[in-house]
């Protein structure tokens, strides 16, 4: 599958016989007359996990990349449901109108009279996963899907709802991947990692970290850990849009709006940042566009998104995104 994926992009593609070393399954592939690596581990479970290696890694990870739409599609992952109660009409329908904006197809809608009477939503993401999102009258939005893109962006929009508590967000993790995590877990390993500003941090932004905790947790090898990381990543855009709002400033759609590339535009820092609170939000952000984009920028080329192939990977942006916000908040939260 190898060869039949590497000659469909590459003309002169060549993959060399496995070769064993350690609990590793190694194959030497070649395209544009350059080598690079992909390594297979099996473990007992039945898994595994695929990584891209070498000096040419942009080659295995395009081979990687489709190892993954033919043998492990979100369609081969377990569908899991969880429901959210006492969820307003208005945050419910804000909800639907987020998932819209981030996918290009509409929903299938469907409508019930039953007792509750509900209607349901099904989305298909960009990226072919599929989430139902599905409103009752009494106040109910229930999640059924698979733990892709479209579940984590549901799930991030709803913890920063006031009517949504850490517990509900953590309760879902363990539901949607199995983690088996508590409260007391989540919020214990916080403290640990944000010493200085646990106890001031806005609840909006622990809930948005919460999933990336428990996805520490995790002990099933999979291809691709990006979307553990993205909890954290959507805090860090939380708390970087929470220090500019602090001041006044307001993000209403995209960083664009007051960042030229790394730095706070002139018209920002006319208001009243002073210079040691600006140097922060640029420090936050240039962390952020620089490792966010990289892995779920919308409108980037395939071929330029990198994967994230080991928990271990994931853990440095997680541990690095705690780091940034803990470090950063003596002046951005005092």
């Amino acid at each position: 599958m190898i060869k039949e994926i590497g000659k469909s992009k590459w003309k002169g593609f060549k993959v060399g016989n496995p070769v064993r070393k350690g609990t590793e399954c190694q194959y030497e592939i070649i395209a544009d007359q350059k080598k690079a690596m992909l390594c297979f581990s099996f473990n007992k479970a039945g898994t595994t996990t695929i990584m891209a290696k070498g000096s040419n890694v942009a080659i295995s990870q395009e081979v990687l990349r489709g190892l993954q739409k033919k043998c492990l599609s979100p369609q081969s992952q377990k569908s899991e449901s969880y429901s959210f109660k006492n969820i307003s009409k208005k945050r419910a329908k804000g909800l639907i109108k987020h998932l819209n904006s981030i996918t290009r197809k509409a929903p299938q809608v469907k409508s019930s009279t039953n007792n509750p009477s509900y209607t349901s939503y099904a989305f298909v993401g960009n990226t072919g996963d599929k989430l139902r999102v599905t409103h009752y009258t009494n106040g109910v939005v229930a999640l059924q899907g698979k733990p892709v893109e479209l579940y984590n962006e549901a799930l991030s929009y709803l913890s920063a709802s006031t009517q949504v508590t850490q517990k509900q967000i953590i309760e879902s993790t363990n539901t949607f991947h199995k983690t088996d995590l508590s409260q007391y877990d989540v919020q214990e390993t916080l403290k640990t990692f944000l010493p200085n500003c646990y106890d001031i941090l806005d609840e909006t932004i622990l809930k948005l970290l919460s999933p990336s905790i428990c996805l520490k947790s995790l002990d099933v090898l999979v291809p691709d850990y990006s979307y553990h990381t993205f909890p954290a990543l959507r805090a860090l855009e939380g708390y970087i849009k929470l220090a500019l709002s602090n001041k006044g400033i307001e993000v209403k759609a995209m960083f664009a709006e007051v960042f030229n590339q790394g730095s706070l535009k002139s018209t920002v820092l006319q208001k009243t940042i002073d210079k040691a609170y600006a140097s922060q939000i640029e420090r936050l952000y240039d962390y952020y566009r620089h490792v966010r984009h990289a892995i779920f920028h919308a409108n980037q080329n395939p071929k330029d998104t990198k994967i994230i192939t080991t928990r271990e990977e994931a853990d440095i942006i997680v541990n690095q995104v705690l780091s940034l916000i803990d470090s950063t908040s003596k002046i951005l939260c005092a």
